[in-house]
């Protein structure tokens, strides 16, 4: 008749129980892998739903603006102001006639 060795079917126990361990943690890995993946989809849900609301809180006060145009007629007034850093600034007349020209609305070329 057949007889088995102790020592082998403790090396046939210990390879299933090994096999039974890593049955195991393959399982364990494989459920948190699905929560990450759920708790991704949960996150995504979140931002798209957030965008959202963003996107129509922007549209609705965009929508809110009123466009008016409106023209402002008033006269103007002249302030003269001397300046002490320029009071004594030294121009050459030709400078001068061309900046007297400007103000009176001539071209600055024209003599």
């Amino acid at each position: 008749m057949f007889k088995l060795d102790p020592r082998a079917l403790d090396v046939v126990s210990f390879t299933l129980k090994g096999a039974a361990v890593l049955f195991a943690l393959n399982w364990v890995y494989e459920a948190g892998r699905a929560a990450e993946r759920a708790d991704a989809a949960e996150q995504e849900a979140v931002i798209v739903a957030t965008r959202t609301a963003a996107a129509e809180g922007a549209a609705s006060a965009i929508s809110a603006i009123k466009m008016e145009s409106r023209t402002i007629v008033q006269r103007t007034r002249e302030i003269t102001r001397d300046v002490p850093a320029y009071r004594d600034c030294q121009h050459d007349q030709r400078v001068r006639d061309d900046l007297n020209r400007q103000l009176r609305g001539a071209s600055a070329g024209a003599d």
